[in-house]
């Protein structure tokens, strides 16, 4: 064997590494880690100002330098809301509980990818303290001094008609009134995040016996994709404008061809589907104001993941 071939298995060893590390940053999906780079920043800034002894010169976290003392006075600062000078506000107001643990995940998210492990005491300090947080946010939401739900509300089944419908008449922009009517249907029937149903492909959906079925390989709540199993769709003769059979088959037809080899997904790659669904869905809700609060529907409580939430409210 020459040196030559020594170089080249040299090569391909290094390769291999390469390809093992890009498969372990790949186990967080782009969002989350955009949303844990957000969060750490937030720590880091707090830890500036309380304990400054725990982060280098470069500013990051000194390994062993985390214990329950200063892990306890961050997220007692976390656990409430502040008003634009950081100040608590008076009486105290909580932070939601999954916005809380947020920053628990991305705090040991960062000590994982940095090899920093915290010692058990710590761990359970960390554990006694969500455990006694979910616990005071319960009180909380039973004295009527909290909302009982996180996050956006449940869309009525009144008010998904009435934006169904709404986007169906549209006057003008034809174009993104057809997508977002698809999209909300879509939303609505499968129970899926709005980024579960912005990554749909064609080769996801099929047909079986009367009705469509469509698939994700991985959502939320199976990011390894172990049950996989088909969501059935059927159509809507009796109401048309939220017939998803319909809804596909108009966008589907109106959409124009597709360059040979791009890829096949049903929406575009433009721009984010979850984006442009996000502000139709805000532009609609300003425009008929009136018409939506008469239904009995907060504005400010309608967001993408209400339509979701809406169909499980329904069946439940």
């Amino acid at each position: 064997m020459n040196l030559e071939d020594d170089d080249d298995d040299t090569e391909q060893v290094d390769e291999h590494l390469a390809h093992a590390d890009q498969i372990i940053v790949g186990r967080l999906a782009g969002k989350t880690k955009t949303q844990y780079a957000n969060k750490l920043k937030h720590i880091v800034e707090r830890l500036k100002v309380t304990n400054p002894e725990v982060l280098g010169a470069d500013g990051h976290i000194i390994a062993d330098s985390l214990n329950a003392t200063n892990l306890k006075q961050l997220f007692g600062y976390l656990a409430l809301k502040h008003d634009k000078n950081k100040q608590a506000l008076e009486p105290n107001v909580y932070q939601s509980f999954q916005h809380v643990s947020g920053y628990k995940s991305a705090l040991k998210f960062y000590l994982k990818t940095r090899g920093i492990a915290l010692s058990g005491p710590v761990n359970l300090v960390l554990m006694d303290f969500f455990g006694g947080l979910k616990r005071k946010i319960a009180n909380k939401k039973q004295q009527g001094e909290m909302s009982l739900s996180e996050g956006k509300q449940p869309l009525s089944f009144a008010g998904y008609k009435f934006l169904a419908r709404k986007a169906t008449t549209a006057t003008e922009d034809f174009h993104v009134a057809i997508f977002a009517w698809l999209f909300l249907v879509l939303c609505w029937n499968l129970m899926a995040r709005c980024i579960s149903v912005s990554g749909l492909m064609y080769c996801h959906i099929s047909w079986a016996n009367d009705s469509l079925t469509v698939v994700f390989p991985t959502h939320k709540g199976d990011q390894e994709g172990k049950t996989a199993l088909p969501k059935h769709v059927f159509c809507n003769r009796e109401c048309p404008e939220i017939c998803p059979i319909l809804a596909l088959s108009v966008f589907v037809f109106t959409q124009g061809f597709r360059r040979q080899g791009s890829k096949a997904l049903l929406f575009s790659e433009t721009e984010s589907a979850e984006s442009r669904f996000s502000k139709w869905l805000k532009a609609a809700c300003g425009r008929h104001f009136v018409d939506l609060v008469a239904l009995g529907l907060i504005i400010v409580e309608i967001g993408t993941h209400s339509f979701r939430k809406g169909k499980h409210k329904v069946l439940a």
